[in-house]
């Protein structure tokens, strides 16, 4: 993956340009899948692994956060607009003027 995708796929998720450095190593050294081990051996493999386990664990929690957060903003949001849809129709073009 290339750095400036990463990058943007990482910053909503609170990850500082550490992290994206940190990651791309990562990332860059991990066989595909199916390939062989790097050079540096089975323990060099498995901490990379561990690295890549906790980014994923803390970009899942990250969403989840997030999800919950817009959840709020939905239950803030959708009362409004179904009062505004309630509103006579005399108000309609102030309705429209808004949006």
């Amino acid at each position: 993956m290339r750095r400036p995708a990463l990058v943007r796929r990482m910053r909503p998720l609170g990850f500082c340009p550490e992290d994206v450095r940190t990651l791309l190593n990562v990332l860059e050294r991990l066989p595909d899948t199916g390939g062989p081990l790097p050079a540096t051996g089975e323990q060099a493999h498995e901490e990379l692994v561990t690295t890549l386990r906790k980014y994923w664990e803390r970009a899942d929690a990250r969403c989840e956060h997030l999800r919950g957060e817009l959840r709020a903003a939905e239950d803030f949001a959708g009362p409004l607009h179904g009062h505004l849809s309630r509103l006579p129709a005399a108000s309609a073009a102030s309705r429209k003027a808004v949006r």
